[in-house]
């Protein structure tokens, strides 16, 4: 870090390593024996951020029953996160299984299940980045147990973290496991950090409020004349899902309602869509994230 000291002069500081998302404070010093002077809190803008409940080192390898699944509960900052990363220390194969929270239980199946194999034990990543599964709360990392695959080794410590858990394939349920820590981390990214393309202010502009939504969001866009103007909504894929406007309109301020449906009346799933607006001087896009 450099700055500029009151009279002119130039001071450089390396600075500690800093962890995304914890506030630290920059204080400064003109010359010897002057106070320091506390400036305002600085908060990292966290990008990438690892879920990880373990202490690195297993006691114990497990496996269990064909079609069992273990996983562990993550927590999340605060905010609307993207799920990158699964990572598992294994050794051996399995389905790699994200469940959403219900009342402090696994619930929903956000994917269909990935199949990972190792033939040594150590750190395996399973890249989520295309699922586009977006999360403000607990979810839950899990794996399968399968047994054309082999029954997979899982790094274990025996002493437990309230966060894991076992479905059993044969009372087709889920339990609370007091007395473990399973080696199952995530890495989320912040949903802030995902790029846009903007077209000039001068030409139109386009809000969504609230943004992320989870029934209906409003879309306002100001048109500096009349012309024709479409409004789509388009998935992470760059499939068009749905069509809200394509009519002409005339110049000035202008507002729509999206429900989160699609053309045909489906509630779409939770993700990352984009807003188009297409006029006769100018395309413009904008990111919209849906929290069901």
């Amino acid at each position: 870090m450099s700055a500029n000291h009151q009279g002119g002069s130039m001071f450089k500081k390396r600075l500690p390593l800093i962890i995304a998302g914890v506030a630290f404070l920059l204080l400064q010093s003109v010359a010897m024996g002057t106070p320091v002077t506390p400036l305002t809190p600085v908060t990292p803008l966290p990008e990438d951020v690892e879920l990880a409940y373990d202490d690195g080192t297993p006691e114990v390898i497990i496996n269990w029953t064909s079609g069992s699944i273990a996983a562990v509960r993550m927590t999340p900052p605060a905010g609307t996160w993207k799920i990158k990363t699964a990572r598992y220390l294994l050794m051996g194969g399995g389905k790699v299984r994200i469940f959403e929270d219900d009342s402090g239980y696994p619930g929903r199946d956000l994917i269909e299940g990935i199949l990972i194999e190792s033939s040594q034990m150590g750190w395996n990543d399973v890249d989520l980045e295309s699922y586009s599964i977006m999360v403000n709360g607990d979810f839950y990392v899990g794996l399968e147990s399968i047994d054309s695959l082999g029954r997979p080794g899982l790094g274990v410590d025996t002493a437990g973290n309230e966060r894991a858990w076992m479905y059993d394939s044969i009372f087709e349920n889920w339990s609370y496991q007091k007395d473990a820590t399973y080696f199952i981390r995530a890495v989320v990214t912040d949903v802030v950090g995902v790029k846009e393309e903007l077209a000039p202010k001068s030409v139109t502009d386009v809000n969504c409020s609230p943004n992320p939504f989870s029934q209906s969001t409003i879309i306002s866009y100001a048109l500096p004349q009349a012309g024709r103007v479409t409004v789509s909504i388009w998935d992470a894929s760059g499939r068009r899902v749905r069509i809200l406007i394509d009519a002409n309109e005339a110049g000035g301020n202008h507002s729509v309602e999206w429900d989160g449906a699609d053309n045909a009346g489906n509630l779409l799933p939770t993700g990352v869509y984009f807003l188009k607006l297409d006029t006769n001087q100018s395309t413009l896009t904008r990111k919209v994230v849906l929290v069901r």
